[in-house]
């Protein structure tokens, strides 16, 4: 009778699972993502307590289903930096409000990893293989504190700028989708919704998945951060790093020079956008060239405040009378 009953229940279990399956092929390939990820992505807020209305918010997700969510830092930075304000981090998973514990982040590529008491059913897997460029990706997150939505876009490759890292999408992302999965057709997460281009048509980043990795080994090798003791000696520590590697690439000439002028100096890092203009005074007496070289991208610690960065000028003054220069 045993036999029996485990056969019946096994049979049925199976004809679940082929339904499912038929149902799943006949959706398209974003609603089927959708079905498949939506379980696993919720809102991050920071707020005073469970109930208050939130001060901030963005999207996270399940990297872990012993109850790990990743997200970006900027999400929950207010959480870390205002300690006056008295913020807390909260997820809502299905109608409950939990508190969440910032364990881990990275202050440089934008990522913050959270703990909640919660067991998940399982967990989005990464996917480390490198992709081509023209490949689809499909964004989920809650945009403007609205519904949980998934958006399509393409794979453009890598952005390098110093030491900083993005994966470039043509990608219709909003605010409130920051620190939500960008997955592949399989629903393997390839990188985190970070940020778009201001004033741009669709053009957006995420971080990409490797960062992610690099995150989750160092909290399972180091355990979780003091945020109480350790937090602004962790930053420092991050940003410290961040400085002396761009330091370092202004000064890799390694004997190549460049001209303005009569001025001779190492060429900038390549990762530098340069920018150049050549004009006349008012009298037509003085030539003025300009060149300047800088780094778009930089760490983000909290509102308004930013490091990590740096912008080279440079100027000739040509007395256009006696062909000298000035400056």
């Amino acid at each position: 009778m045993r036999i029996i009953i485990g056969v019946l229940f096994l049979s049925v279990f199976f004809v679940r699972l082929q339904e499912e399956a038929r149902a799943q092929k006949g959706l398209g390939v974003s609603a089927r993502l959708f079905q498949s990820v939506r379980p696993l992505v919720f809102q991050i807020k920071t707020a005073v307590s469970k109930d208050s209305p939130k001060s901030s918010y963005g999207s996270g997700w399940v990297v872990d289903k012993k109850g790990l969510l990743m997200t970006n830092y900027h999400v929950i930075s207010s959480a870390l930096q205002d300690e006056d304000k008295q913020y807390k981090v909260f997820v809502t998973i299905k109608g409950k409000t939990y508190q969440v514990k910032v364990v881990a982040f990275d202050v440089v590529n934008d990522l913050a990893l959270l703990k909640i008491d919660y067991r998940f059913r399982r967990d989005l897997r990464l996917n480390l293989k490198k992709m081509k460029q023209g490949q689809k990706l499909y964004s989920l997150g809650l945009p403007k504190d609205l519904n949980l939505s998934i958006v399509e876009g393409v794979y453009n490759g890598i952005i390098k700028q110093g030491i900083y890292e993005n994966i470039l999408m043509s990608s219709p992302i909003n605010s409130g989708m920051s620190g939500g999965p960008t997955v592949n057709r399989k629903g393997e997460v390839v990188g985190v919704n970070v940020s778009i281009l201001l004033e741009s048509q669709n053009i957006s980043f995420c971080v990409p998945v490797h960062l992610v990795t690099k995150l989750l080994k160092r909290y399972r090798t180091q355990g979780e951060i003091d945020l109480k003791k350790g937090l602004h000696k962790e930053i420092e520590r991050q940003l410290t790093k961040v400085q002396e590697a761009l330091m370092e690439g202004i000064f890799k000439s390694k004997g190549k020079t460049k001209s303005i002028g009569r001025w001779t100096f190492a060429p900038p890092p390549h990762s530098l956008k340069p920018w150049s203009s050549n004009e006349n005074d008012k009298n037509k007496t003085v030539n003025i060239r300009k060149q300047v070289y800088y780094l778009s991208k930089a760490s983000f610690i909290k509102d308004e405040t930013y490091s990590g960065s740096y912008e080279i000028r440079l100027q000739s003054l040509k007395n256009k009378k006696s062909n000298g220069v000035l400056q």
